[in-house]
């Protein structure tokens, strides 16, 4: 959402919120079926690739970046590299944002997102484990971890979080 590249998300949604200026919105039925899925499409993603995997549960802070903070949704436990999983179910609105025929097929709000989460908790790989709710496939898109995409995040997310504190609104950018 920083970025502007969430469809669903604003750099200036984001500010409101972090600066206490408007609540968060609360739990759509969307949403909600996104939370009740989650659960079952992580025990899918341990089925069919043999990983276990736990719950993430907590948000961690980057060992530099103190404005550097992720909520992962999983850890994926027996895999020699640290390796985290994000689980989407996607309706019918959104699943032309999704390429299920490429191996790189997720959104880009999605790759920014599992950028930020491998970047901030040192993961090299991250797994995304999506079920497309029209027909019901699942997929499973591996993301491996891109440093200098990372270290042009933190540039954009460190400025946007001196607006956080100074007060001082982002520019409207039309996302």
């Amino acid at each position: 959402s920083v970025v502007g590249e969430n469809p669903y998300s604003s750099p200036s949604d984001v500010w409101l919120r972090k600066r206490g200026l408007v609540e968060n919105e609360p739990e759509t039925g969307r949403m909600w079926l996104g939370h009740v899925i989650e659960p079952a499409l992580a025990a899918w993603y341990a089925q069919e690739t043999g990983h276990r995997v736990r719950r993430f549960g907590r948000t961690v802070k980057h060992s530099k970046h103190a404005f550097a903070l992720a909520s992962p949704d999983y850890a994926v436990l027996d895999h020699v590299q640290r390796r985290l999983l994000e689980c989407k179910s996607v309706g019918f609105r959104s699943e032309h944002h999704w390429n299920r025929y490429a191996a790189d097929g997720v959104p880009l709000y999605v790759l920014l997102q599992c950028q930020w989460q491998m970047g901030v908790t040192g993961a090299g790989l991250c797994d995304v484990a999506v079920i497309f709710l029209g027909d019901g496939e699942r997929l499973i898109f591996e993301l491996k971890f891109d440093a200098e995409m990372f270290a042009q995040l933190i540039v954009i997310v460190g400025k946007f979080w001196q607006l956080v504190l100074t007060g001082e609104r982002p520019a409207v950018d039309g996302s």
